[in-house]
């Protein structure tokens, strides 16, 4: 895979390669299949999604950010020539979005295969508990009704299970984790969840467009003085 490079390369939290690709083997994502990855960083769950023939949209907030917006290019247009100099059919995308308003059709998606922020260092725990219940409704919406499937790579178990299950008391939207994996990435806990979709319709969560637009405000107020160290 290609090196990050740029001014911003060594403040660059990147996902390890070979991390995204157990996600894919945990999935069992076929070739043709559409992924999502709502919080996708730098890209690397798009690019080793394109290297196995799917077509991938990846986006992520911090993406337009100067800088790292440059690294993010780079990173993706070179996985591209190497995909092209062995003829791999892939596609990844690298676009800027808030995951809270995703612009994807509904019905869409196979797969949402996501390293979600672990509320370290790119998001407080606080703020994670506001932005997930947010995220897997939009997700759910994206997802192909009872043959779509999410696996998501986090710090924190139990507060997924508690945004999924917010989800689920306004419309059952998820069915019960299949599995639940503890992993240690560098020293770091972990956990990989994966579950499908069930086959009943979404609807937007109560007060969506509110809740995401106080998160976006938040955001936007505390960008000048975060970390300058960014999760991808």
């Amino acid at each position: 895979m290609p090196n990050i490079t740029g001014d911003l390369s060594n403040t660059v939290i990147r996902l390890r390669p070979s991390i995204a690709n157990l996600l894919y083997d945990i999935s069992e994502v076929q070739v043709g299949d559409i992924i999502l990855d709502p919080c996708a960083g730098v890209g690397t769950i798009p690019v080793e999604g394109a290297f196995r023939r799917c077509f991938v949209l990846g986006g992520d907030v911090v993406t337009n950010i100067n800088g790292f917006h440059d690294i993010v290019t780079d990173y993706h247009e070179r996985a591209k020539d190497l995909r092209y100099a062995n003829e791999i059919a892939g596609v990844a995308s690298a676009l800027a979005w808030d995951a809270t308003m995703l612009p994807i059709r509904g019905n869409s998606v196979d797969c949402v295969l996501s390293d979600l922020p672990f509320g370290i260092r790119c998001m407080s725990s606080k703020k994670l508990h506001s932005f997930l219940p947010l995220l897997f409704g939009e997700c759910a919406r994206c997802l192909r009704m009872k043959t779509g499937k999410m696996t998501l790579l986090c710090g924190s178990c139990q507060v997924v299970l508690d945004a999924l299950n917010q989800v689920n008391l306004e419309n059952a939207l998820f069915e019960s984790p299949t599995s639940i994996i503890p992993i240690n990435i560098g020293g770091l806990s972990a956990w990989i969840i994966t579950l499908k979709r069930t086959k009943n319709a979404a609807t937007p969560l109560k007060k969506h467009r509110q809740r995401a637009a106080v998160l976006t405000r938040r955001r936007y107020q505390t960008s000048t003085g975060g970390s300058k160290r960014m999760q991808a």
